[in-house]
């Protein structure tokens, strides 16, 4: 599987000056995971009188790599490496990330070279490997910056996955990263629409819908939406989201898909926050189109002003400007 670096370059670093050449070429090393020579570096880099420098994030890298350099013999060690990497430096990474450009191109190098390791072996249908099914992989390769794979295999994986939400999730954040905002907005979409509680908001990358579903209120008290059940549960994140104009609403593009979304709105075990969005969705379609697919609009709309009139008629008075 040939994977292609969408990510921008490197920086170049500029500290060639003496006696800084010893800390630069250390810095250089860890990025190749020469650590041995990175620690010898740095120690005579702090015999040369710069001990005020603090290199603890350095040492930090070198015990790190000396723990996990033997792991990366075998690609069974995939997810040991992932933990280690989250219990040892991803929060490190969080603190700092706009602090420290060395830590952030090291974590990049670390997930390339993960990726490297995982996608050897793994043929023409990788997608069909757990670990993309269940989701770390894809994570691997976004941070790692191999976007259009991530997003090529994610779109394969989630139509088998347990978990489709989490998976349409990390397809959104690959297209997000490639300055592809409104594929990656109908892709949150469809991860919120299928399954809400397993999208990784951790992780995700795209601020305005991070927001949206750590902080609805946020949004809802914008755009006056009655407060509800919907300002807690992420399962209504869809449809506060539409409302609030973070995602357009998808046009219905056969007689097959518009049944299906008649399904959810009317099926007795369907969530009330994705029964809600599909009314929207054939709601916005209006009455003719409905009518060419014998549905009736007014059915549609009963049953979503009895899941919530307050969002009915808070989507009655946005319906003009929602249809995508």
């Amino acid at each position: 599987m040939k994977m292609q670096d969408e990510s921008p370059a490197f920086f170049q670093q500029d500290l060639f000056a003496s006696p800084y050449i010893k800390y630069n070429r250390a810095k250089n090393l860890l990025l190749q995971f020469n650590f041995l020579k990175a620690e010898k570096l740095l120690k005579e880099f702090e015999g040369c009188g710069r001990g005020e420098k603090d290199l603890g994030l350095e040492y930090r890298i070198v015990d790190f790599l000396k723990e996990a350099e033997p792991l990366f013999k075998s690609a069974q060690n995939i997810m040991i490496l992932m933990g280690m990497w989250e219990e040892k430096l991803e929060q490190v990474y969080r603190k700092g990330q706009n602090e420290s450009e060395f830590l952030s191109r090291f974590r990049k190098s670390f997930f390339r070279r993960l990726a490297s390791l995982l996608s050897s072996g793994k043929g023409s249908a990788p997608w069909t490997d757990a670990i993309f099914r269940q989701g770390p992989g894809l994570l691997i390769m976004i941070r790692g910056g191999f976007y259009r794979e991530a997003a090529s295999i994610a779109s394969r994986a989630a139509e088998i996955s347990g978990q489709p939400g989490k998976i349409y999730g990390y397809q959104a954040d690959a297209l997000y990263l490639m300055d592809k905002v409104e594929d990656a907005r109908r892709a949150y979409l469809t991860a919120l629409l299928l399954d809400p509680s397993s999208v990784d908001t951790e992780n995700l990358c795209d601020p305005q819908v991070r927001e949206l579903l750590e902080n609805p209120g946020l949004y809802l008290d914008e755009q006056d939406i009655p407060e509800g059940p919907w300002n807690n549960d992420r399962q209504w994140a869809a449809v506060t989201g539409l409302l609030a104009g973070i995602f357009r609403l998808p046009s219905v593009v056969d007689a097959v898909q518009a049944a299906e979304w008649k399904d959810t709105l009317f099926r007795q075990d369907s969530r009330p926050g994705a029964a809600f969005a599909a009314g929207m969705i054939l709601s916005s379609q209006g009455m003719k189109r409905l009518e060419l697919i014998h549905i009736d609009i007014s059915s549609v709309r009963r049953k979503m002003r009895k899941i919530s009139p307050e969002l009915f008629a808070a989507f009655m008075n946005k319906a003009k400007g929602l249809v995508g």
